[in-house]
C-alpha cells in the first residue's frame, strides 16, 4: 500500500508541475530569443519566480516536505531544459559584438543565482541538508559566452571537462 500511495503522490504532484508549467509556458519558450534579451525584454525569469511562488503560498502549502522537495526538485529540472533547449536550438540569439555577448551573459548568470537563491529557500532545508539544484550550469555557460572569441575555445575545453555530457552539436550552438 505504501508504494501505491507514493506513486499517487508522485503522479499529483506531476499535475501540479504541468500546471506550473502550462502558466509560465510563454515565458519558457521565450528564453535565449531576442524577447529575452535586450532593452525590451519580458521579465521571463521574474514572471517564472512569481508564479511559482504564488504556487507555493497557495496550492502547495499543505503539501509534505518530501512532496515539496519532489515538486521543487523536478521543476527546477524542467526551467533548465528550458533554458538549455532554448540555448541550444536554431532560433537562439545570433550576437551583432562582444558587449552584446557579454550583456546576455551576464543576465544569464543573474537569472541563475535568482534561481538557484528562491528554489533554495523554498526547500525549506538546512544548509547541510540541502538539495544541490543545477542553476550552476547557466553560470558556467555564461563564463564561456562572455569569453573572447580568442580564448573560447580554452573555455570549451574547460566546459568539457566540467559537463563530460556535453555534445559537439551543444559546443557549436554555443
Amino acid at each position: 500500500m505504501g508504494k501505491k500511495f507514493e506513486r499517487t503522490a508522485e503522479h499529483c504532484c506531476d499535475i501540479i508541475i504541468q500546471e506550473m508549467e502550462k502558466d509560465t509556458n510563454i515565458y519558457l519558450k521565450t528564453l535565449f530569443t531576442r524577447e529575452w534579451f535586450g532593452i525590451t525584454a519580458k521579465p521571463c525569469c521574474g514572471t517564472i519566480i512569481e508564479t511559482t511562488r504564488d504556487y507555493w503560498s497557495s496550492e502547495l502549502t499543505h503539501l509534505k516536505k518530501p512532496l515539496l522537495a519532489y515538486i521543487f526538485y523536478t521543476w527546477h529540472k524542467r526551467i533548465l531544459a528550458h533554458y538549455l533547449r532554448n540555448l541550444f536550438s536554431r532560433s537562439t540569439i545570433k550576437f551583432s559584438s562582444p558587449a552584446e555577448r557579454r550583456a546576455c551573459a551576464e543576465q544569464l548568470r543573474k537569472e541563475a543565482t535568482m534561481l538557484d537563491k528562491e528554489f533554495r529557500s523554498w526547500d525549506g532545508t538546512s544548509a547541510d541538508n540541502s538539495t544541490e539544484y543545477h542553476f550552476n550550469i547557466l553560470s558556467n555557460i555564461a563564463h564561456v559566452l562572455e569569453t573572447d572569441v580568442d580564448s573560447i575555445v580554452l573555455e570549451i575545453a574547460t566546459l568539457a571537462k566540467k559537463l563530460p555530457s556535453i555534445t559537439m552539436d551543444q559546443v557549436i550552438q554555443i
